[in-house]
């Protein structure tokens, strides 16, 4: 046994069992390990076997229990015994395992043939998945026209993402795809997809193309992703189904793109549409294709493609990327571009900053001076002077910054900020943040715009600002009695963005600086989660924790935030691991002490192995989620003793109060877990459950997470409604755990529960739902046809029924 569990590669020599071929050997031999070492373990045991004796064995454990069944057909597995593994197909319990092991075993093609054509819906699109998966696209196609004729349009759209791209196409047009079908297409079949979704574009009604646009333009997207030649065939068709992503792609290939849009025809009120490009650089294949346009197309391209902008309303920062097509011009065909663009009406007011980054600082003032001299109003002119050269916008945006009215101070610090970044000196944008001293001082929406278009300044515009400019604006911020959530947001995303920046600069002084003033941050703002790492290198992080685990020696809630910043370099910062886990163990504050737990187990290499020394020390760290998700998923070996300790009411440094504990634990990782422990863990479940001293929210968690029919059945009859409703859910699942015998039992008491009114209607109506998946079609309808037809029974009840 010891050879098996050392090895890790396995034998190619069938070996003599040493050992009695009983499941009570295997249980003696293999269940003290986790999952992991149990199922490999395992596998490199079957491997030794000789084929009688895994034939002995396999027989054994087929005339088991619901678990040696399941190790039954992992033998199979491992040993590759397809004839097996096409045998239990179609078993309720085994057969979605058997179906998944083929996606890579080499199952013979009329035994899954068979299951896809099976009468029952679930087994049906299962095997659709399967076929999909394993790229069985020829006998994808061979299917399809007989599940057409068998079960309808539906499940044939369901089975139209396992087809070659060819079969798609002729079939698609004749079905009932659903949105999550046409998803799948989108990237195997991207040119079926977008003729289907066009022809349905022009059919709708013009009233309401809009909202079928809004529907499926995501699925467009995607299709014109993968092909240029798609993007293309919508641009033409369907432009409105093109998101700028899409138009992106289309660009893949200019000349038609240009040639598409001169063909197209202009709107109802006589304007050419324009499409959107993303903001930002261009990928280079894209500005390859471009450069090699010819000068007149490119321009037109241009005009006709600018770039998405953020306008000015709410809080949003003016970006300052220059529109990546325009700056492909030369400086005179950019002017006559936007000169165009910007005719007519308000376009000026609402064009992007990107426009105007691409020009000249000359033809800027041209064009922007001339209307900043024909509006007064203070709220246009700095929407105006932004955009100027900044010796020309300085003067009237700091007018504005001396408002009484709060809001266009908003507006106009902001502004000269991005008007300094529009002008790309450091020493400049250094001075106009300096000056800013008067808006961190001012009113909180103030502080928060003048914030935000701060943080999101060019990395080397950061690199210019003063240390002091930092320090004044951050701890202003921090101490201001008016200041939001959303402002420290923004002081974090500037001083992260510093940080990192000195770091990959090698200015480790400037990186210390920066997060002693992010720690300050981040102490004071409400967060549910932990704080976000940051990305510095271990040199920086070395530097960091040097000058400030002086400070943090006696401040719990210091030292937790810096680990939680540093937590990619602790492991090479053992103070600091080390301080982080005495408070784990000793910190009288459970949230702070929940806090440095997880941070302590954030490095992947050691979280088992930490989880192991955490629980054993203290089973109340298992209520943490990390702790919690590897001792279902991998370290299956320590759940005996949180379940103990959770039979108890466990108290600890987590959790000082014996309260009743249902975490949400997802059934599938439960396979995982022996029977033993699935059996106390049900049992626990069903004792907080049934707990009337219980907050009714804790009762229903345990009841939905329970799968074992009889306690469902008893909570669904006798519990409050919300205990019940979630009882009588779960028992649409616990029906795959339901021997075929108990199964009529289980329906008429969902249908008894399902003719009532109000919440346990719905869910029995939900469950029934679910457990009629895995019935045969015909027996469905006859089960639900009473329910539909009842007079009595309350008309949302007969409406899902009929649904």
């Amino acid at each position: 046994m010891a050879g098996h569990e050392a090895s890790r590669t396995p034998s190619r020599q069938p070996l003599a069992p040493q050992a009695p071929l009983t499941p009570a050997w295997l249980r003696t031999h293999f269940d003290p390990l986790p999952f992991p070492e149990r199922m490999s373990a395992l596998a490199r045991y079957a491997r030794a076997l000789a084929p009688d004796a895994y034939e002995t064995l396999r027989q054994t454990l087929d005339t088991g229990d619901r678990d040696e069944r399941h190790t039954a057909l992992f033998l199979a597995v491992v040993r590759r015994d397809l004839e097996r593994v096409a045998d239990v197909r179609t078993d309720p319990l085994l057969g979605r395992r058997a179906r998944a092991a083929a996606i890579r075993l080499p199952v013979p093609e009329h035994a899954l043939e068979r299951v896809a054509l099976s009468e029952i819906r679930a087994t049906r699109h299962d095997t659709f998945g399967v076929l999909r998966l394993s790229r069985r696209h020829a006998l994808a196609a061979r299917l399809l026209p007989r599940v057409h004729e068998r079960y309808g349009r539906r499940d044939a759209a369901a089975l139209l993402p396992a087809c070659p791209a060819e079969t798609a196409a002729v079939w698609l047009s004749r079905l009932d795809p659903s949105q999550g079908v046409l998803s799948c297409l989108a990237r195997t079949a991207p040119r079926a997809v977008a003729g289907y979704l066009a022809a349905q574009s022009e059919a709708w009604p013009r009233q309401g193309r809009h909202r079928f646009t809004t529907r499926y333009r995501a699925v467009a997207s995607i299709a014109a992703h993968r092909d240029p030649g798609t993007a293309l065939l919508l641009l033409e068709r369907a432009p409105a189904l093109l998101t700028p992503q899409g138009i992106l792609s289309a660009l893949r290939r200019p000349a038609e793109a240009a040639a598409v849009l001169r063909a197209a025809e202009p709107d109802e009120d006589g304007r050419l549409s324009c499409l959107s490009v993303p903001t930002g650089a261009l990928p280079p294949s894209v500005r390859r294709a471009l450069r090699e346009l010819p000068a007149e197309e490119l321009a037109f391209l241009a005009e006709r493609c600018p770039a998405t902008g953020s306008r000015v309303h709410g809080h949003q920062r003016r970006e300052i990327t220059p529109d990546a097509l325009l700056a492909l011009l030369p400086a005179a065909d950019r002017r006559r571009v936007a000169e165009r663009r910007l005719s007519g009406g308000r376009r000026l007011l609402r064009a992007p900053l990107g426009l105007f980054a691409a020009l000249t600082p000359a033809d800027r003032a041209d064009l922007i001076q001339p209307r900043l001299d024909r509006h007064s109003s203070p709220w246009l002119r700095a929407r105006l002077a932004a955009a100027l050269p900044l010796s020309d916008a300085e003067p009237v945006l700091r007018n504005i910054t001396s408002d009484h009215r709060s809001h266009l101070r908003a507006l106009a610090w902001p502004a000269l900020l991005a008007c300094a970044e529009l002008d790309g000196e450091p020493e400049e944008f250094a001075r106009i943040a300096a000056d800013c001293e008067r808006a961190w001082h001012d009113h909180r929406d103030v502080r928060h715009e003048t914030l935000e278009q701060l943080a999101g300044a060019a990395p080397r515009l950061l690199a210019a600002l003063p240390e002091r400019v930092l320090r004044d604006a951050v701890l202003t911020t921090v101490q201001s009695r008016d200041t939001t959530p959303a402002c420290l947001a923004a002081a974090e995303r500037l001083l992260r963005r510093v940080v990192e920046q000195a770091a990959r600069a090698g200015r480790h002084d400037r990186a210390v600086h920066g997060a002693e003033l992010l720690g300050q941050v981040v102490l004071e703002t409400p967060r549910a989660g932990a704080v976000a790492a940051l990305n510095v290198d271990e040199k920086t992080a070395r530097a960091i924790w040097g000058a400030t685990s002086g400070p943090a020696r006696n401040r719990p809630d210091v030292t937790v935030a810096l680990a939680e910043l540093l937590t990619h370099r602790l492991t090479v910062l053992p103070g600091l691991d080390s301080a982080v886990r005495q408070l784990a163990l000793t910190c009288d504050d459970p949230e702070l002490a929940a806090r440095a737990a997880a941070v302590w187990l954030r490095p992947p290499h050691l979280r088992e192995r930490r989880c192991a020394e955490l629980v054993a020390l203290d089973a109340t760290f298992a209520t943490l989620p990390v702790v919690l998700r590897t001792l279902t998923v991998r370290r299956t070996d320590l759940l005996d003793t949180v379940l103990t300790a959770a039979r108890e009411r466990f108290t600890g440094r987590l959790r000082p109060r014996p309260l009743p504990w249902a975490p949400k634990v997802h059934p599938e990782p439960m396979g995982r877990w022996l029977p033993r422990q699935r059996e106390a863990w049900a049992g626990y479940l069903a004792r907080v459950a049934a707990d009337e001293t219980a907050p009714l929210r804790t009762r229903a968690d345990a009841a939905a997470l329970l799968r074992d029919p009889q306690w469902l059945t008893a909570l669904a009859q006798d519990a409050p409604q919300p205990v019940a409703a979630a009882a009588l859910t779960a028992l649409g699942e616990a029906t795959d755990r339901t021997p075929e015998t108990a199964r009529t039992g289980l329906r008429d008491l969902l249908l008894q529960h399902a003719g009532t009114a109000g919440e346990r209607g719905r869910a029995a109506l939900a469950a029934l739902r679910r457990l009629l998946e895995r019935a045969r079609d015909r027996n469905a309808v006859a089960l639900l046809a009473p329910v539909a037809a009842a007079t009595d029974a309350p008309v949302g009840t007969r409406k899902e029924a009929v649904r």
